[in-house]
């Protein structure tokens, strides 16, 4: 017997595929299941895994095989941010005016002071990577065969040969019916179009501008391997952060989320459902069932979801949610696809319209059914029901729920053994009639958290820990919750953390659990790059004023591997650029709208001689120079206004011989020596700016 083959032998039930070169990481271990290297052309992605007591953090479904540590780099999770390798002066010196802005001026320049001088004397964290971890993450992102994406559900990283991917996702856009492939660029188009929407309803009010996008991008689409299904499909999911649609979308989910859960059979959260399972009593002969809606966001019936939209809300808005839903588009390698069917996975909007149609939908089909559930609640797609009236009558219930629509249908999955999953809460029946929960988790899920030695502040892996402790207590009942503690304890331990942290975790959720919190008071936070030993100093000094700070990581190795999604050209994009001439001196600029859009404009006033207007024309009346147009490059993507105007400023701060005219926005010159020490200007290469693109839809609110 071959190795791979004995190690498959020790697990009851699976046995080893032939010729396959599946790797999985095991916490225990690196779990080498390969005889031969199997080319591009088998069939890998119809393996079947091995069941859930294999604790799988990193799945390899490519053609290659992989060094041990490729997989205990990936095994510490896509979301393990990296130590930084060099001060994000820039970031921080602007996420710090922002947020002082409107402080008197001599506390202003207190705090600059003291900040100026952390920044002087920062030093880089060290690397929380071992030499073999860096050049194995270097040789993922060299590698151009390979894509690198977690798993749709449990957690686990999934390694997909790249041509199978993409003939995966290809495949679904061209062949599932949802979508339909354009021959013209949608984007302009579809951004006149939903601007003259917004800007003629009046049920945006003042916010009518902040709802128009002045650089809007095409939302892109990538997909999420589904490891728990037989030949691995992809779950589609579309980033349409920037798109056209984006901001009005986040405006109408908000609008429509309060008619949401009006019905009794909405369910808010575990918890809530829990609640409601403490007084049920059973009959001999009710079974525990639930259906679960096929692929419900990309099969929802837009007309009729719309007419549901028109009832519920007044014409304005539903004609604004029309514009959001019939106009969605999407690119994928170049190619351009509107969404026929569905609405997108990605957009705010969508998980309210599938609620509002859900809510429709079950109150048709309940209404016409002959017999009715003993209870029937539903999240989103998914319904856990108790049927008291025998196998055959649920049979008959179950056609008749997929009998109500074409598009929407049903699977149906009943209890064994007495025990039914219903989200991640595991029912059982009790002798008593009674029904008792746990926590539950799928076959595919990992144990894999936030990992302790990931570069995030001690507080956000702490409340991981906090987290995960507060959900053990609100699931778990008195019979499963001393199983799932010490559960819990053994798997922080795995992901890095003491088992004194662990007990702490719990410790503070049973404290929280007797305390009724009351709501605190929003307050607008400063949001710091993590650097340990800088920017929680920053955040001391800012506290001293009363500004509370929050932190988000600089990098981390799913930012550091090549995206799946379509690249986005920098220059379509706000942010800050510099355009320069032959003589060497250059101009920089920032703007709102994309950086293509600005340099075209600066063109079209070279071309004219507005000198007036421009400063750059005015440069080549007066010596003739060139301006280098074609070298003009992007400095940094910086979508929020304020943030780009404090980073326009330091570079012109930091190049004192330029062609601008005004200096725009004043650099503070408590500053300087935290700019001193940095040996050349910033540009668009450094990472520590790959976090600006999305800030501006972070802190949006309305």
């Amino acid at each position: 017997m071959t190795a791979s083959r004995e190690v498959y032998a020790s697990v009851p039930g699976v046995s080893a595929p032939s010729g396959s070169s599946l790797q999985c990481r095991c916490h225990g271990g690196v779990a080498n299941l390969r005889g031969s290297l199997v080319s591009p052309s088998q069939d890998q992605n119809s393996l079947i895994f091995p069941p859930s007591s294999w604790n799988k953090g990193v799945v390899n479904l490519s053609s290659f095989s992989f060094s041990p540590s490729v997989f205990s780099l990936l095994d510490k999770g896509l979301n393990f941010a990296l130590a930084p390798r060099k001060i994000p002066v820039y970031d921080i010196i602007c996420d710090v005016e922002y947020r002082i802005r409107d402080l008197p001026d001599n506390i202003k320049d207190t705090i600059r002071q003291d900040c100026a001088i952390v920044l002087k004397k920062a030093k880089p964290p060290r690397m929380n990577l071992s030499k073999e971890e860096f050049s194995a993450l270097k040789s993922l992102n060299q590698n151009q065969d390979i894509v690198v994406l977690k798993a749709d559900k449990g957690g686990a990283t999934v390694i997909l040969n790249k041509d199978d991917y993409c003939k995966k996702m290809l495949d679904h856009l061209h062949n599932s019916g949802s979508y339909k492939k354009l021959l013209k660029y949608p984007l302009k188009k579809i951004s006149r179009m939903v601007a003259l929407a917004i800007k003629s309803s009046s049920s945006v009010g003042s916010l009518c501008h902040k709802l128009i996008e002045s650089s809007p991008l095409t939302p892109r689409i990538y997909g999420l391997p589904k490891i728990h299904k037989e030949r691995v499909p992809l779950r589609p999911i579309v980033n349409s952060i920037g798109g056209p649609t984006y901001l009005l979308a986040k405006f109408l989910a908000l609008k429509l989320k309060p008619l949401v859960g009006r019905t009794e059979s909405f369910v808010k959260d575990s918890a809530s459902f829990i609640n409601e399972l403490k007084d049920i009593k059973l009959d001999p002969n009710d079974i525990l069932v639930s259906f679960d809606v096929v692929s419900l966001y990309t099969c929802i019936p837009i007309k009729e979801a719309l007419e549901v939209i028109y009832r519920l809300t007044d014409l304005d808005t539903a004609l604004l949610v029309e514009i959001c839903l019939t106009s969605t588009f999407l690119c994928f390698e170049g190619e351009f696809f509107e969404q026929t069917c569905g609405v997108a996975m990605g957009s705010p909007l969508s998980p309210i319209v599938a609620n509002l149609f859900m809510e429709n939908f079950e109150a048709k089909a309940l209404a016409s059914a002959c017999l009715l559930p003993k209870l029937w609640r539903r999240y989103v797609d998914d319904t856990n029901v108790i049927w008291s009236h025998g196998q055959e009558e649920l049979d008959r219930f179950f056609n008749h729920l997929n009998c109500q629509s074409s598009a929407i249908k049903f699977t149906m999955e009943k209890e064994v053994n007495g025990c039914l999953p219903f989200l991640d809460i595991l029912i059982s029946k009790n002798i008593d009639s009674s029904l008792s929960h746990s926590v539950f988790r799928k076959k595919t899920h990992t144990e894999q958290y936030l990992h302790a030695d990931s570069h995030h502040f001690p507080a956000q892996k702490m409340g991981v820990l906090n987290t995960l402790a507060t959900r053990a207590l609100r699931i778990s009942d008195n019979k499963s919750f001393d199983k799932e503690r010490s559960h819990l304890l053994n798997v922080f331990v795995e992901n890095g953390y003491s088992r004194r942290l662990g007990q702490k975790a719990f410790l503070k959720a049973s404290k929280n659990a007797s305390i009724n919190k009351e709501q605190k008071e929003r307050r607008l936070v400063v949001l710091l790059p993590y650097v340990q030993g800088t920017t929680d100093k920053i955040a001391w000094i800012l506290k001293r004023y009363d500004i509370p700070s929050t932190f988000r990581p600089l990098n981390t190795i799913r930012k550091s591997l090549r995206s799946v999604k379509d690249p986005v050209d920098p220059k379509d994009m706000k942010g800050v650029y510099l355009i320069p001439c032959s003589c060497g001196t250059p101009y920089i600029g920032e703007t709102g709208r994309s950086i293509h859009q600005r340099i075209s404009e600066h063109v079209a006033d070279l071309r004219h001689g507005r000198t007036k207007s421009s400063a750059l024309a005015e440069h080549v009346e007066k010596t003739k120079h060139q301006v280098c147009i074609e070298e003009a490059n992007v400095v940094a993507k910086v979508v929020h206004f304020h943030h780009r105007k404090f980073r326009e400023a330091i570079e012109i701060e930091r190049r004192p011989n330029n062609l601008n005219r005004d200096d725009g926005w004043k650099s503070s010159s408590c500053w300087i020596p935290s700019l001193s020490s940095l040996s050349r200007p910033y540009t668009f290469g450094d990472f520590s700016t790959a976090c600006s693109e999305v800030r501006h839809h972070r802190t949006l609110s309305f």
